[in-house]
């Protein structure tokens, strides 16, 4: 079905595959997921972050230089911006992705009009769009028929010619790399700056095996890597946001634990702390105990993939007694398990990240968020780091977030649970 739906996407990705094609995904990816390779997120995700604070920067000194201009009461309303925090999530997350996945560097921070990413979206829509269409596979087969499917063939073009551009030139890069000798301090240091993107990591991987990795199976593993690792990751965020909105106590909490763990004098005073100041690493990241309470909180309530479909190959039986012939569909619904009494108590529905504190940490089968068993999410160590590096930065950099809207909490039906509208929120100084 995910191939049929999401084929132009997903391709023969481990997504999208069984059996033997899925197992081969499985093991080299998870070779993968080195912290070699989360030391390279951690230092792409700093540097995005970064970008936005100082986009901040900019949008706060404009709106002063407005507010300055006008005849006024000291409104604190008068004091910063509105931005939709959902949108600038998204597009940090496309940033960081494609450097960890192409080890290219999209920057849709400062310029979200270039030709792939934009591509790459609408593409994701368009195909998503197929699940609510019974009749999707006869318009896919008479693309005359229907628009959406000759758009999505029209995209689906431009996407793989810009992949395709992409690994001949790691390949020829990987192939240079191997012939030469590292006789300069330079060429060491290129080296290492190129070995840990996950493209060149497969290329390097069917090298070393004496594997056959062809241009459009490498295509398909770093769509599906571009695709679970932006869009999860960016909604996880805004629902970060909108429940932090809600509970300053708890932001107080991170800022505290972020002080006292990342502040190499060992705490600050009531403001933002000096860059200069603060040990964003990896490795730092790992000790910041509530702060990675507060991110399993907010996808308890708010799963980025709220349910997976599974069909059973034979005939089975579930643990209760349930007969599942061969051929039924189950749907697990994460979004209802994380809210469910018998599960997590009478306090189900309340935002409590202290249910996590210095306990351990729940079975994944009682909390499926990352799924379970064979198919666990290898990018779990990655999607909680980025989460805590973004409150870490962002809540440390004397900006205040404000929903003055008041959000609803209403998400729009996709692949993932995105706010509904985004998540307009006011920033202030």
């Amino acid at each position: 079905m995910w191939q049929k739906v999401l084929g132009e996407i997903l391709g023969n990705g481990i997504f999208a595959v069984d059996d033997e094609q899925w197992r081969v995904h499985r093991k080299i990816m998870s070779k993968m997921f080195s912290r070699n390779l989360l030391r390279l997120s951690a230092v792409a995700m700093q540097d995005k972050l970064n970008q936005v604070l100082n986009i901040f920067d900019e949008k706060m000194k404009e709106s002063s230089s407005s507010t300055s201009n006008t005849c006024t009461s000291s409104s604190n309303n008068n004091n910063g911006f509105d931005i939709d925090i959902q949108e600038i999530f998204f597009r940090i997350q496309f940033d960081v992705t494609c450097t960890v996945t192409f080890g290219l560097d999209t920057d849709t921070i400062q310029n979200n009009h270039q030709e792939f990413p934009k591509a790459f979206d609408e593409l994701s829509s368009l195909c998503q769009k197929r699940f609510l269409d019974p009749f999707f596979e006869i318009k896919k087969f008479l693309k005359f028929l229907s628009f959406r499917e000759r758009r999505i063939q029209e995209l689906t073009c431009l996407v793989d010619t810009y992949a395709q551009s992409i690994i001949q030139d790691r390949r020829k890069q990987y192939d240079t790399n191997s012939t030469s000798t590292s006789t300069t301090s330079t060429s060491t240091t290129q080296q290492s700056q190129q070995k840990f993107d996950l493209l060149t990591m497969y290329i390097k991987h069917a090298n070393k095996t004496g594997e056959e990795l062809s241009d459009k199976e490498l295509r398909d593993i770093i769509m599906n890597v571009i695709l679970a690792g932006r869009d999860t990751t960016a909604c996880a965020l805004s629902w970060t946001w909108y429940e932090l909105t809600r509970h300053p106590d708890v932001l107080d909490m991170i800022v505290k634990e972020v002080k006292e763990v990342c502040c190499s004098s060992g705490g600050g005073g009531d403001g933002g702390v000096g860059e200069e100041e603060m040990d964003f690493s990896f490795d730092t990241m790992i000790k910041l105990k509530y702060t990675h309470c507060v991110a399993l909180e907010v996808l308890r309530l708010h799963p980025p993939v709220t349910n997976d479909p599974r069909f059973a190959e034979k005939n089975s039986m579930l643990p209760d007694k349930t007969l599942t012939p061969a051929g039924i569909g189950i749907d697990m619904c994460f979004y209802a398990m994380g809210r469910k009494e018998d599960i997590w108590g009478e306090d189900a529905l309340t935002f409590k990240p202290e249910r996590f504190l210095d306990k351990t940490e729940p079975s994944p089968y009682k909390y499926p968020v990352f799924s379970a068993g064979p198919r666990m999410c290898l990018g779990r160590p990655l999607a909680l780091m980025n989460m805590k590096l973004a409150m870490a930065i962002l809540l440390t950099s004397g900006f205040k977030f404000e929903d003055q809207n008041g959000h609803d909490g209403s998400y729009t039906w996709s692949l993932v649970q995105k706010m509904k509208g985004g998540f307009p929120i006011h920033i202030s100084s």
